[in-house]
């Protein structure tokens, strides 16, 4: 479930033109979740 909610997250920032490094540390703390 963690693997979609992140990949969606993913796309959102994307989408937002949200910065890499940023993008990144939203996924290490999904991950850590």
């Amino acid at each position: 479930m963690a693997g979609h909610g992140t990949d969606a997250a993913a796309r959102t920032f994307v989408n937002l033109d949200i910065p890499p490094s940023l993008l990144t540390y939203y996924q290490e703390a999904a991950e850590r979740q």
